[in-house]
């Protein structure tokens, strides 16, 4: 970055590593992601020490425990990355990385919708702390270290092919999945306000969907 600047031979930025710019930015973003957890810890800190500020759903629990729908899935699909070795992935290094990615962001958004919908609910939807999809994912990443655990080789993933077919089911798995969750929430959203969603229609007075009409002049 300080070549593109044109200060690598200026005091002090000659002392600091001169890294490409796009890793420049990566660095400060992880700066800004560190800040905001240490502001984020501290908050809640504040806000746990003063029992008025407590919300009634969340007064037993412990807020370290909501970061588990974090730190798990990351553990289990870095696990899963990590074979044959962890600097020489057969899935990073592949075309299967694609498809790997959109799979556990369709698992991430899930996850999050889950979350937005227990805060805004203020407790009636619990917090998700688990989700069965990472039983899933569990299969993948203990299939793919067989041999650095026990010696043998996998059972699903034998071959280039059965990998692939494992990585896109999983895809199709988590998006039937998200996609059932979506169509629920809309479903209890429209029913709760009572307009239909995506088209023009109201519940009449017996609660049955009919299409709206425009009023005489």
């Amino acid at each position: 970055m300080w070549t593109w600047l044109g200060l690598e031979t200026v005091f002090p930025f000659d002392c600091i590593p001169n890294l490409p710019l796009n890793e420049t930015v990566m660095c400060l973003a992880a700066c800004g992601v560190v800040v905001n957890i240490v502001h984020a810890c501290l908050n809640v800190y504040a806000s746990r020490a003063d029992s008025s500020t407590i919300r009634s759903h969340t007064r037993e629990t412990n807020p370290l425990s909501l970061l588990l729908p974090f730190l798990l899935p990351v553990a289990i699909q870095i696990a899963w990355l990590s074979h044959p070795a962890f600097n020489h992935s057969a899935i990073v290094y592949s075309p299967l990385l694609v498809p790997f990615l959109c799979a556990w962001g369709v698992q991430f958004a899930h996850q999050v919708g889950r979350m937005i919908l227990a805060h805004v609910t203020l407790g009636s939807e619990p917090f998700p702390c688990w989700d069965w999809m990472w039983m899933w994912n569990s299969v993948g990443a203990l299939d793919a270290n067989l041999p650095r655990l026990f010696g043998r080789a996998p059972v699903i993933q034998t071959n280039t092919l059965n990998t692939a077919l494992f990585v896109f089911v999983t895809l199709v798995v988590s998006v039937v999945s998200y996609g059932r969750f979506v169509r629920l929430v809309i479903k209890d959203i429209t029913e709760f306000v009572g307009f239909a969603c995506l088209t023009v229609k109201k519940k009449d007075g017996n609660g049955n969907w009919v299409h709206m009409r425009k009023s005489s002049p």
